[in-house]
């Protein structure tokens, strides 16, 4: 009896939670994390949570995935001047935090989901009409769910 209890308890108590906070300090300097900073001049609110994709979008996806990879180099867009934000759009990214990337150029955040890649000055194509879609790293030809885009 003991043991059922202890393991449905290690069992039940396994979450996981993917909110993004935007905390500015006292000087105005702004933070994006997903863990809430210690320090108590920060003031954080949390940004938006995502859910994880069904089936049919993670297939979508990779169908998407599958046609940029055949794509000619020259066919890709230009730089978005950050006037209309279009669906499909080349950036120059850095990783700034775990699942996390910005663009150097418009300063968009990016909220990727289980995202590995070590961007430092990499161009990618976003596709993420509505905020969600795919980041599609050119250099190494990898992709990363994208679960929000968040303008400074």
């Amino acid at each position: 009896m003991i043991v059922s209890t202890l393991l449905f308890f290690s069992f039940s108590t396994s979450i996981q939670c993917a909110t993004l906070y935007r905390c500015v300090d006292a000087k105005g300097s702004i933070l994006m994390t997903d863990n809430i900073p210690t320090d108590p001049n920060y003031k954080c609110k949390i940004l938006d949570s995502y859910r994880d994709p069904i089936p049919e979008e993670r297939s979508q996806q990779q169908r998407k995935n599958q046609e940029r990879r055949t794509m000619p180099q020259k066919s890709y867009p230009e730089k978005n001047t950050g006037l209309v934000p279009p669906s499909r759009v080349r950036v120059t990214v850095k990783r700034i935090d775990s699942n996390l990337y910005e663009d150097i150029f418009t300063h968009i955040v990016i909220k990727t989901a289980a995202c590995v890649e070590l961007a430092l000055m990499d161009d990618a194509l976003l596709d993420a009409p509505g905020g969600i879609g795919e980041l599609f790293f050119l250099n190494t030809g990898t992709s990363c769910m994208v679960v929000k885009v968040y303008r400074k």
